[in-house]
């Protein structure tokens, strides 16, 4: 035998015998990681942070704070190409990696198609729901949301705020202004809501249904102040509802996202949102609708919620009710004031320890479930294989073909 064949064999044994002592956390129980973090990096899973263009590189706050989630906006990736963003992406996720316990971000966007999409340079971007909606087959729905996914997949994306799950009824919505929804009809809104969720998922792309229980019905624009519906529980699950129980029921949601919108027949307040209802959160989304994957609100910087009683009080109260990360878009005082105030809260019982790990258990799951352990960091050298390919572009062009139903 060559010396050189015998290295290269000892080399793989030594390596082999090593791994078998190597416990990878792709492959760790949850129980057994969760029981392993520090309160700090519990804390920092429950928020997504972004939008704050230079700032959102400080590995100091990383150090500090241990934030779990990421938000990529306007202000950090709007004329960037996929590349770039693919280069910040590896750049956050070795800071969760350094700081987290190893524990990967989900790194997030809205890339809805049509007039709501952060990538914009160098991508192939699909119509609005709307169009898909009224002229595309579920079939071809699912196809453009996963070619969305493989792009988002190279740009070092996990996770895309979408599809948007509110019904296309008030024009005055913020929601139907800019042809967000999929359509006026819920069992039609449902059909395409699944089919994105599975195209994402064949991506590998965790997608987010929004906006919980629903905002295309209602005006003002929430993130000026708060609208208020008037329906009750029964009303709300014969319409704007219907397509959250399809995709629980057929197991394609793992991540809701919470209106800032009012429900005082259900929840006998007037002046207080969704967001920071338990009864919305964990009674009907939880117990009543069967849902137990993760719940995030909407930009919590928003004017739907009212912030009298300040921004920390406020976050604590919203994981009290049962959601599990916090979406901070900018304001990164607001961000690290509202991170303050939880640890405090887990500090002094205001939030117990089995409510925090509750929010950290789902989120590691999720994190699990879509392989982010041993995949969060994208390959930048064949990245150009995955976005804007001829399949892609043809797609594009077989959709602007579609005629109206």
């Amino acid at each position: 035998m060559k010396v050189n064949s015998f290295c290269r064999i000892i080399r793989y044994l030594i390596i082999l015998i090593f791994s078998a002592f190597v416990v990878q956390p792709a492959f760790c129980d949850i129980d057994d990681l969760l029981n392993k973090m520090t309160l700090e990096e519990k804390v920092g899973q429950m928020f997504m942070i972004g939008n704050l263009g230079e700032d959102l590189e400080s590995e100091q706050s990383f150090k500090k704070y241990h934030w779990g989630n990421v938000f990529l906006g306007y202000v950090d990736i709007d004329k960037l190409t996929p590349k770039q963003i693919a280069g910040l992406s590896n750049k956050l996720q070795k800071y969760a990696e350094k700081y987290n316990g190893s524990i990967p971000l989900l790194i997030s966007t809205d890339q809805e198609g049509g007039k709501v999409n952060r990538l914009k340079k160098g991508v192939v971007v699909y119509p609005s729901q709307k169009y898909i909606g009224n002229n595309v087959e579920p079939s071809l729905a699912k196809k453009a949301a996963f070619y969305t996914a493989v792009q988002l997949r190279a740009a070092g994306i996990n996770t895309n705020f979408s599809p948007v799950a509110d019904l296309n009824i008030n024009e005055k919505s913020h929601i139907v202004k800019f042809e967000r929804s999929f359509h006026k009809n819920p069992f039609v809104s449902a059909e395409y809501v699944v089919a994105y969720l599975k195209g994402y998922r064949k991506g590998h792309l965790v997608g987010c249904i929004k906006h919980f229980p629903g905002y295309g019905d209602v005006a003002p624009d929430p993130h000026r102040s708060m609208p208020v519906t008037y329906k009750t529980y029964e009303e709300l699950k014969e319409g704007k509802l219907i397509p959250y129980f399809k995709a629980i029921k057929e197991k394609e949601a793992d991540m809701i996202m919470t209106a800032h919108i009012a429900v005082p027949k259900v929840t006998g307040d007037v002046n207080l949102p969704a967001t920071l209802s338990k009864k919305m959160i964990s009674e009907v989304l939880r117990k009543n609708m069967g849902y137990d994957g993760i719940i995030i609100t909407d930009d919590f910087n928003m004017g739907g919620i009212r912030k009298k009683k300040g921004v920390g009080t406020l976050a604590v109260q919203c994981i009290n009710a049962g959601v599990d990360i916090l979406l901070f878009v900018g304001r990164k005082e607001a961000q690290k004031s509202a991170w303050d105030e939880v640890y405090r809260a887990v500090k002094n019982g205001k939030i117990t320890e089995e409510r925090l790990n509750e929010s950290v258990r789902r989120i590691l799951k999720v994190k699990k479930k879509y392989n982010l352990f041993k995949t969060r960091y994208t390959d930048m050298e064949n990245l150009t294989r995955s976005v804007n390919t001829p399949e892609q572009n043809n797609l594009l062009i077989e959709l602007r073909k579609s005629k109206e139903k």
